[in-house]
C-alpha cells in the first residue's frame, strides 16, 4: 500500500490496553499502512496488559497529564459557548423535560471536554509540523468525539470523523432516551460512519445532518475453513460477554428442550458468570457445558475456535450493532443461528444459517436445532458456502480498503 504523508489521530476507549475493541486489531493494520504515522489516544489506560501496535503507531497517554481543573472557572470563561451548545441540544431533542432535569450533568460534561480538548490542542500544536492536514478519527461517538467537535467549533482542527458501533447508535439505550450531544457532534463532524446499513438508516432517521451518515462494514481476517468432524459429538458454540443483554439464559432454556447429546461451549466473561455457572446445573444429563474465559491473545482464541469441531454457533442477544463474532465464525464456515436485532440480518440469511425472531419460542428453536442436526446445513458442502458468503461481504482486506478511502477522502 502506498502512503501519502498523512497523519491519523485515532481515539479509542481502551485500545491497545486490555482486551476491549478487539475488532480494531484488524482495522489498524490497514489504516497504519495508509498513514505515515498513527497517534493512538486511549481514554482508559489503567490496565497493565498492552497489545502490540503497528510500528508506525505511537501510543499517547494524554491523561498522564494533570487534569485537575476548576469547573466553575471553565464554565464562566466559556459561558456563552456552553450556553449555545446547550440551547441547540435542548431545541433538537424531543426529551426536553429530561434534558432540563439533567442540566448540571450536561454542563459538567461540556466543561470536562473543554479541558480535554485544551490538552489535545496542545499536543496537536506540538506535532503540527508532521502534517498540515491530519485526519481525526474517533472510534466511538463518546467523549473523544465531543472533544473533537469542540476543537472543530473553535477552528483548531479542520475535520474529524467517527464511527457509531453499538451503545452510541440508539437513543433507547440511554437514560431518558437522550444520547448526549448528538446534535452538536453531528453538526461539527465531516462524516458519521455507521457499522451497518441498519445503523446508517437509524442515524439518518434522526434528521440531524443525515447527509453525513454512511456505513462501512467491519472485516475479519482469514483463518481458513474450520475443523469439522461430522461423527463427533454435536457441539453448540456461543461467544459474548456474560451480561444481561446477551441473554445467555435463553440458550440454557433452549437446551433443556433438546433430547440428543450436545456439548455447549461458551467463550466469555462478565458480571453474570457466577449466575451462569449455577444455571447450567439445571441442564439435563444429555447436555455438557464448558466455559472458556477471556484470554489476552484474541488471535489465540480464534485459532482455538477454528481448531474445534463446531456444528452450530448461537447468538441470542437482545441488541447488537453488527456482531463481529458472527463474521468470524462464518469465515470458518460455521453455520449460525441468531436473533434479528441491530445489523445481524445483514449477515444472517439462508446462506449462513438461521435468522430468528428476537422474542423467540425456546421450544421451537430447540426443534430447529434438532432439525438442523440431520439437515444439509450440517454438512461440509454447506459450510463451504457459508465461508464463501463471508469472503464476498466481510473479508478484511476488501472492507478496510474501502474504509481507508473514506478516511482519506
Amino acid at each position: 500500500m502506498k502512503k501519502n504523508g498523512k497523519v491519523l489521530y485515532l481515539f479509542t476507549n481502551n485500545y491497545p490496553y486490555a482486551t476491549g475493541e478487539s475488532f480494531l486489531e484488524n482495522e489498524i493494520i490497514f489504516t497504519a499502512a495508509k498513514f505515515d504515522k498513527v497517534y493512538i489516544f486511549p481514554r482508559i489506560t489503567t490496565d497493565t496488559y498492552i497489545r502490540q501496535i503497528p510500528d508506525s503507531a505511537v501510543l499517547v497517554n494524554l491523561f498522564d497529564k494533570s487534569f485537575s481543573y476548576n469547573s466553575k472557572a471553565i464554565f464562566f470563561s466559556h459561558f456563552f459557548r456552553i450556553i449555545k451548545i446547550l440551547f441547540a441540544e435542548f431545541y433538537h431533542t424531543p426529551e426536553k423535560l429530561f434534558f432540563l432535569k439533567k442540566i448540571r450533568r450536561w454542563i459538567s460534561i461540556i466543561s470536562q471536554n473543554i479541558n480535554i480538548s485544551n490538552h489535545l490542542k496542545s499536543f496537536i500544536e506540538e506535532n503540527k509540523q508532521e502534517s498540515l492536514d491530519p485526519v481525526f478519527y474517533s472510534y466511538w461517538m463518546n467523549d473523544w468525539a465531543l472533544s473533537c467537535a469542540l476543537l472543530k467549533q473553535k477552528g483548531d482542527i479542520n475535520k474529524f470523523v467517527f464511527r457509531i458501533l453499538g451503545y452510541d447508535i440508539y437513543d433507547e439505550r440511554w437514560e431518558g432516551n437522550y444520547m448526549p450531544f448528538r446534535y452538536f457532534i453531528y453538526s461539527k463532524t465531516s462524516r458519521v460512519i455507521a457499522l451497518s446499513k441498519s445503523a446508517e438508516k437509524y442515524a439518518k432517521s434522526k434528521n440531524m445532518f443525515s447527509e453525513k451518515a454512511t456505513y462501512s462494514y467491519f472485516g475479519t481476517k482469514d483463518y481458513g475453513l474450520g475443523l469439522f468432524i461430522p461423527e463427533n459429538e454435536f457441539t453448540l458454540y456461543s461467544c459474548s460477554n456474560i451480561i444481561a443483554l446477551k441473554r445467555i439464559n435463553l440458550i440454557i432454556e433452549v437446551l433443556k428442550n433438546i433430547k440428543f447429546k450436545v456439548k455447549w461451549i461458551h467463550r466469555g466473561a462478565g458480571e453474570l458468570k457466577d449466575q451462569l455457572l449455577e444455571d447450567v446445573k439445571t441442564l439435563p444429563s444429555n447436555i455438557s457445558f464448558e466455559l472458556i474465559g477471556r484470554v489476552n491473545s484474541y488471535e489465540e482464541s480464534l485459532i482455538k475456535t477454528k481448531n474445534t469441531s463446531i456444528n452450530l454457533f448461537m447468538n441470542v442477544s437482545e441488541t447488537e450493532g453488527l456482531p463481529v463474532t458472527i463474521m468470524e465464525v462464518i469465515s470458518m464456515g460455521i453455520p449460525v443461528i441468531a436473533t434479528d436485532v441491530g445489523g445481524t440480518a445483514e449477515i444472517m440469511n439462508d446462506k449462513t444459517g438461521y435468522l430468528i425472531e428476537k422474542d423467540f419460542d425456546v421450544v421451537k428453536i430447540a426443534q430447529l436445532i434438532t432439525d438442523f442436526k440431520n439437515s444439509k446445513k450440517n454438512t461440509v458442502e454447506y459450510r463451504k458456502g457459508v465461508r464463501e458468503y463471508w469472503k464476498e461481504n466481510f473479508e478484511a482486506t476488501k472492507n478496510y480498503e474501502k474504509f481507508c478511502e473514506l478516511l482519506l477522502s
